[in-house]
């Protein structure tokens, strides 16, 4: 485990990332709910990467951003290969975390929603706040 994140009932969070294929910044909303998470919304400037991902879903432009919204798509855990020009990031709330240090390109990452008591969270990290 490299990583634990306090995610509350239904809370986003933001996958962000330059496609690999079309060298253009991608943002992916999720949604972390009970035990899975869910895609919410892509965002990015590039009609290839619309195609590439080839999602059901409502498209709007705003001033060049694309977006695919509603997107009804879940997963038990998120997983992802870290690539070497990609630099993935996830925010979380107005906290940013660079994936792409904490684990070495072509490494994947496996990003998974755990329900747990407050009790348990606080337990389970207490030597970190001693």
């Amino acid at each position: 485990m490299l990583l634990t994140l306090p995610f509350f009932l239904q809370q986003r969070f933001y996958l962000s990332y330059t496609h690999s294929i079309y060298q253009t910044p991608v943002v992916e909303e999720f949604e972390a709910k009970h035990s899975t998470i869910q895609l919410r919304e892509i965002s990015t400037r590039s009609w290839g990467v619309v195609e590439y991902y080839g999602i059901q879903g409502t498209l709007k432009r705003d001033r060049g951003e694309i977006r695919i919204g509603t997107i009804d798509f879940k997963l038990p855990k998120l997983s992802l290969m870290i690539g070497y020009m990609a630099e993935h990031q996830l925010t979380l709330g107005d906290q940013s975390y660079a994936l792409y240090k904490m684990v070495e390109p072509g490494g994947i990452l496996s990003i998974e929603v755990h329900s747990l008591s407050i009790a348990h969270y606080l337990w389970s990290f207490r030597s970190f706040l001693l």
